[in-house]
């Protein structure tokens, strides 16, 4: 989503905001339906949330218009509920650039510096622990080294050696025998381990944080490891899972928990992981039930596969999030996407003036019992409801697009180029469906590999011929999901719309060059994506989902090559929303010379190639957005070694945001001219 238009949205929704103003303007939509015509966006509803948070104590929540059987957190702790909506609220104020909400959430945990020491218990379990995740997530934001080495004390000392005594926390949770916990660790597993379903979210935040922060592989590594135990231990046939052993039921937030987990696991797990095939097999298995038992209003039963169960909103709040990372992540199609804008106004349509949602099941033990839970008491407001929520706002906020529209009669009228919102409008179709022709092939494993990075014109969009659809001999592709398959137009999948371009020519006119090479591509250009999502950590760690995904990708196929070259087309997106060309043709090529550094040394390719294109120099109709960005692409070689720019001029387009098909083709031997160029260079050197 575009950081400008969001900071709007929350300014406009700031003045609403204050006294439990009502959250929509009208009538409330048909809940029933679940349709939200001119509802809030993400962005609005997690600012709704966030300032609701702000207005009560986090050691004692209970703000307006709650209603529950209990306020958490005693004064004395901060319930592990309340600690997943701090840092998510914290998540969603700084992807909406509302840097006035980020610093009031900041300035609430400083009292646990001082007075509210008690908040940082000392309680060694895991639903204790995971309070480490709130200074984690401030030091990701800000680099405040007390918040540092306060969350990192929580999440090195969930792998310590375990010892009797009340540090276990027996005065809150049912003790877990020494014998036990030490059987854990010595298998390299946490002594926090119950096998709950819960657990791997409470470890995973907490575990996630300290990788985010540090870059230390230990922390994401170990909590992907946990993961695969619990997956071991836990699951039905179907993919779902019991709430306990003896509770054959598949109570939704404890499968909402594990979802979510996986989710988080698979975003920030590196591609080379030994962890990372099971979590990824489990994680698809479990969506892909969870898709087919969705009701027709958007939500999922307090029993997910039990009809009679009622409408249970945390469980599908933290499903539909599961859905939106994978959605982002490209490893879930265009079905779940859909299916998490239907959930997503299903929820926003039931939230109360204050921002309160309704219909959450209170906590829950395991009962062997099916009465048991299906007359659990359902609470208004509480904690495990409202985090799930936000989770899900920023998923549908990180995905920089908008929400699939509802069925509407008539076709949509052409766009403009006039915003980066109308670009994210225009690219807002789902995933191009997969080609059932398409099979897994033995792919060779010493070919050349190129990496394909940027938004639409990098992927494609210009009209396919009979001949564009053929398959190239010695060319191969990596598919969504990893695999190897022949080459052949579309190369990439990001959209619907994917069709020709330019790494088409490049990939042809380097064959031809080399009769006795293959070549492998890459694709990974994201229709509509802004910068913002390409940047790296640590500058961003939340937003660079693109970067994160295609770093991924290209290990993967490191497995059967090496690389020659990155082709990096992208920048319509930002010059579209940019006020100061002067500063973005500052700033953007040291943005892009920084990421592709980190790309190259996170793949130990050492100084691979990197050519960027010009974008379309017709693209000027609310002022010229060539001028706007172009010559800040054109300074990238003079800040990246062994890099060069391929000049748009003279081509033409086809609509208001793409190259024609003959624009592509030309492009593409630009790219690959370019890339002679920077070899015959290297060569001399």
């Amino acid at each position: 989503m575009d950081k400008t238009a969001c900071a709007v949205a929350v300014m406009m929704l700031a003045a609403v905001c204050g006294g439990g103003a009502p959250l929509f303007a009208g009538d409330r939509p048909d809940s029933a339906r679940g349709r939200l015509p001119d509802g809030p966006s993400p962005v609005e509803v997690a600012a709704k949330l966030a300032n609701l948070f702000l207005s009560t104590e986090p050691d004692l929540y209970r703000p307006a218009g709650y209603r529950a059987p209990k306020a958490y957190g005693g004064r004395q702790l901060i319930h592990y509920s309340v600690v997943s909506l701090w840092v998510n609220a914290l998540e969603c104020a700084h992807a909406a650039g509302d840097a006035d909400l980020e610093r009031r959430l900041i300035a609430a945990f400083e009292p646990a510096y001082g007075e509210k020491k008690i908040w940082m218990n000392e309680y060694r379990h895991v639903d204790l622990s995971i309070v480490g995740a709130i200074p984690l997530e401030i030091a990701i934001l800000t680099g405040d080294e007390r918040a540092k080495k306060l969350g990192l004390r929580y999440a090195d000392r969930q792998w310590e050696a375990p010892r009797e005594g009340q540090d276990w926390g027996e005065r809150w949770y049912d003790p877990i025998p020494l014998a036990e916990r030490q059987a854990w660790w010595e298998k390299g597993y946490s002594p926090e381990t119950r096998l709950w379903l819960d657990d791997m979210y409470m470890i995973t935040l907490l575990q996630s944080q300290a990788y985010r922060l540090t870059g230390e592989r230990k922390y994401i590594e170990r909590a992907a490891k946990e993961m695969c135990l619990y997956l071991e231990r836990l699951p039905r046939p179907d993919g779902l899972f019991n709430h306990a052993p003896e509770a054959p039921f598949v109570w939704g937030r404890g499968n909402g928990w594990l979802a979510a987990a996986m989710a988080m696991n698979l975003k920030y797990l590196p591609a080379d992981s030994e962890w990372r095939a099971p979590i990824l097999a489990g994680y698809r298995r479990m969506m892909a039930a969870l898709l087919r038992w969705q009701r027709p209003n958007g939500l999922w039963g307090q029993l997910v596969d039990d009809p009679e169960s009622y409408d249970e909103t945390s469980a599908t709040a933290m499903f539909a999030y599961a859905f939106a990372e994978g959605v982002n992540a490209g490893v879930l199609g265009d079905d779940y996407r859909a299916a998490a804008g239907r959930a997503y106004r299903a929820l926003v349509a039931r939230l109360d003036d204050y921002g309160n949602l309704p219909d959450v099941c209170v906590g829950t033990g395991w009962k062997n019992d099916r009465h048991h839970y299906l007359t659990r008491p359902k609470a208004n407001g509480d904690p495990h409801g409202q985090a799930p929520l936000l989770w899900l706002c920023a998923a549908l906020a990180a995905a920089g697009r908008p929400l699939p529209p509802e069925p509407a009669a008539g076709a949509a009228a052409e766009p403009s180029l006039s915003s980066a919102q109308d670009i994210a409008r225009f690219e807002s179709g789902g995933a191009l469906a997969r080609d059932p022709s398409e099979k897994p092939v033995d792919a060779p494993k010493d070919m050349k590999l190129v990496l394909c990075m940027g938004q639409s014109n990098m992927a494609g969009r210009a009209e396919m011929t009979d001949a564009d659809r053929a398959v190239v001999p010695r060319a191969y592709k990596l598919d969504r999901d990893g695999r190897w398959v022949a080459a052949k137009a579309p190369y990439h999948f990001d959209k619907a719309v994917a069709a020709v371009g330019p790494v088409d020519e490049f990939v042809r006119r380097y064959l031809a060059d080399h009769p006795g090479e293959s070549v492998g591509v890459v694709p990974c250009a994201v229709g509509g994506s802004p910068f913002s999502s390409w940047d790296p950590p640590p500058k961003g760690p939340r937003k660079g989902a693109n970067y994160a995904a295609a770093l991924a990708r290209a290990k993967i196929a490191q497995a059967n090559g090496r690389f020659i070259a990155i082709l990096w087309h992208q920048g319509e997106t930002d010059a579209a929303k940019a006020k100061d060309e002067t500063a973005l043709n500052d700033a953007y090529p040291r943005d892009v010379a920084r990421m592709m550094t980190a790309l190259r040394a996170e793949l130990g390719e050492g100084d691979v190639p990197v050519i960027a294109g010009e974008i379309g120099r017709w693209m000027r109709p609310d002022g010229d957005h060539a001028a706007r960005i172009n010559p800040g692409i054109g300074k990238i070689p003079s800040l990246l070694s062994n890099a060069a720019v391929v000049s748009s001029e003279g081509l033409a387009n086809q609509d208001r945001h793409h190259f024609d098909r003959e624009g592509q083709r030309i492009l593409g031997g630009r790219y690959y001219d370019a890339f002679k160029s920077l070899e015959r260079r290297t060569a001399a050197q």
